[in-house]
């Protein structure tokens, strides 16, 4: 609970527990010395916050520029703006991070180039390669192969993608949250 420090000067300033034994400024310019743990019990104690708000609107009470923090953070708002500040933070990162993979993979190469390469292949064969070629493939079949790799990249580039833009949404949440918060805060 906050305690009430008078100056020479007729100003009071709220203390709390925390200022025990530091100094504060009056606004008259008078250094002030808040008393010890023991000697702050002795002090009077402050009215409630609104109250002191309305005097120190009208001039009957002013705060020290060492007093306690602004009670607008207290409560729901202070967790509740530090995690979304947190999930804005990390989802940004893994954003950032999900499209940077996605921005070093090449997916120029397609199916077409392939079909077309391997024309070339067949097109660049002798008479005799090539009939060693078709008897290899008569006598052991079109078998099932692993996919070719650029076939895999583009599948990797498509994760990345939709990775990229589900952790951009969640930053966009975590921001908007964050962003209400504070507002609501500012207008309390």
């Amino acid at each position: 609970m906050d305690r009430l420090l008078s100056c020479e000067c007729g100003r009071e300033h709220f203390v709390s527990r925390s200022q025990a034994g530091q100094e504060l400024q009056c606004d008259c310019g008078k250094v002030i010395d808040v008393p010890t743990l023991r000697r702050l019990a002795d002090l009077p104690l402050a009215e409630s916050p609104a109250s002191s708000a309305q005097k120190s609107a009208t001039g009957g009470v002013s705060r020290g520029m060492e007093s306690t923090p602004s009670r607008s953070w207290q409560g729901w708002r202070g967790p509740v703006m530090a995690l979304a500040t947190a999930g804005f933070l990390i989802a940004t990162v893994a954003c950032g991070w999900y499209g940077w993979q996605r921005f070093t993979i090449d997916t120029s190469y397609t199916v077409e180039k392939e079909i077309k390469g391997g024309e070339n292949m067949f097109d660049s064969f002798d008479a005799g390669t090539l009939s060693t070629v078709w008897h290899e493939m008569g006598t052991m079949g079109l078998q099932t192969k692993d996919p070719p790799n650029f076939f895999l990249w583009q599948i990797y580039a498509k994760d990345r993608e939709q990775r990229t833009l589900i952790s951009g949404g969640i930053a966009a949440v975590f921001g908007l949250i964050a962003l209400a918060v504070a507002f609501t805060a500012r207008r309390r």
